[in-house]
């Protein structure tokens, strides 16, 4: 009978999509975080259930001819970079693999083409530090405790700078962290945005209250420590719960937003609006969409869950098109939009603030969607379908809901095409696709 704290030898015979080695003694299903397949590895049982066991390596008996050294002194304490332990070729596979069951389980015959995958070092333009007990960092992996962090290899070296210089400050000064237990303390996380070349930055610090003591020192400190902080502000969450961002926005000084270029386009982005966190990349991934929407003269375009408008102004802007509609949850998102199409020289193109069902998606040729991980609700993919445009382009963060709203439109008389995965997350379990539903009456 396997027990907590057990020590067992374990063949890893595979990797699971949230970058744990997968093994079986005696029938029995072992996760082994930090494990990759070909690993021989001792393993210490933390946790037993009727169907799985779940282990910590002990030690390494045989390593894995995929398995690297991590470059990164937190790699396997932070939850971040589950794939930093093997080679980016072997994540490569990981994620085609990985896709290609999740389609295959839910019934979708569709191609998946190799994984485009672009530098893995410094490529994220957003960052949230959550803080604790004076500290900021990111969780620990199935955790609310926070590993401290100097310097993430995925974000720019600024960010961290910046980061450090807050943490010194309110430690100083004695303003407190937030703690989750008791509801108690100030700070909550360090939000931080930056454009493609850090030129501009946007930091916000996510607060339990608007009262920030000190602030004016705080804000001299940080414009002429880092010149390229662009607006500081406070984002005001008193709720209980992991939600990050709070629903109101105080701009201590400078501007609220932070302007990006995209595909030659130019877009405004605001603290709470969606933008993709890998600007390289993302040029891959709508390109990608581009090709695959392969807009005509006339037609009419819809975004769904457009953001600030990046998808739709990108693909539509040298385009002769009859029109393009946006629509969006977040208010200041929808304003972002608004302005970034007329500075992007749309003039035929509106934006509305709603969920995805908003009445003004009436008619569409092409409608390009990407939703977030929980994907699509099914009704709206019935309105979808009953607009009856003659494509659909699928943007996805999430390849398991993406399969299932696949085989959705499968029902629904659109045929799927091959489906690309995109490396929008290197070293992460993250795995963006793109992908275009056509009507089968004109395939």
């Amino acid at each position: 009978m396997i027990k907590k704290n057990d020590l067992i030898k374990v063949d890893i015979t595979e990797t699971n999509n949230m970058g744990s080695g997968v093994g079986r003694t005696d029938g029995q299903v072992h996760f082994v975080v930090g494990a990759c397949e070909g690993d021989t590895i001792i393993a210490r049982v933390m946790k037993v259930t009727k169907s799985y066991i779940i282990s910590k390596i002990e030690s390494i008996e045989i390593a894995s001819p995929h398995r690297v050294i991590p470059d990164c002194p937190i790699s396997g304490k932070c939850g971040g970079c589950v794939y930093r332990h093997v080679s980016l070729e072997h994540e490569k596979g990981l994620k085609e693999k990985a896709v290609e069951n999740l389609l295959r389980q839910a019934g979708v015959d569709a191609k998946v083409l190799p994984l485009k995958t672009l530098s893995p070092y410094r490529y994220r333009n957003k960052v949230q530090y959550p803080t604790q007990n004076g500290k900021a960092g990111y969780y620990r992996q199935n955790s609310h405790t926070i590993v401290p962090c100097e310097d993430c290899l995925l974000q720019p070296e600024v960010f961290s700078k910046i980061t450090a210089c807050v943490m010194e400050f309110v430690t100083k000064n004695g303003i407190p962290c937030y703690e989750e237990e008791s509801g108690k303390g100030l700070l909550r996380h360090i939000y931080l945005r930056g454009n493609n070349d850090n030129s501009e930055i946007l930091l916000t610090l996510v607060v339990k209250e608007k009262n920030f003591p000190h602030k004016d020192e705080l804000i001299q400190k940080l414009t002429s420590s880092f010149p390229q902080i662009k607006g500081i502000l406070l984002s005001i969450n008193p709720k209980e719960g992991n939600v990050i961002l709070g629903d109101k926005f105080i701009t201590l000084w400078g501007q609220n937003f932070i302007t990006d270029t995209l595909l030659g386009c130019t877009f405004d982005i605001s603290a709470p609006s969606f933008y993709q966190v890998n600007h390289d990349a993302t040029e891959v991934l709508y390109s990608i969409a581009a090709d695959m929407a392969d807009i005509k003269e006339g037609d009419r375009v819809a975004d769904l869950f457009c953001g600030i408008g990046t998808i739709g102004i990108c693909l539509c802007h040298d385009k002769n098109i009859a029109s393009l509609v946006g629509v969006e949850i977040i208010p200041e998102a929808v304003e972002n939009a608004k302005k970034n199409a007329k500075r992007n020289g749309m003039e035929n193109a509106q934006f509305y603030c709603g969920d995805a069902n908003y009445p003004a998606l009436s008619n569409a040729d092409i409608i390009i969607v990407d939703p977030p991980r929980k994907g699509l609700e099914s009704e709206l993919i019935e309105t979808i379908t009953k607009i009856n445009p003659r494509k659909v382009v699928y943007i996805s963060c999430n390849p398991a809901t993406l399969a299932r709203d696949l085989a959705l439109f499968q029902n629904l008389e659109y045929s799927v095409s091959d489906v690309q995965p995109v490396n929008l997350f290197p070293r992460t379990a993250h795995c963006e696709c793109v992908v275009c539903l056509k009507r089968r009456l004109d395939n």
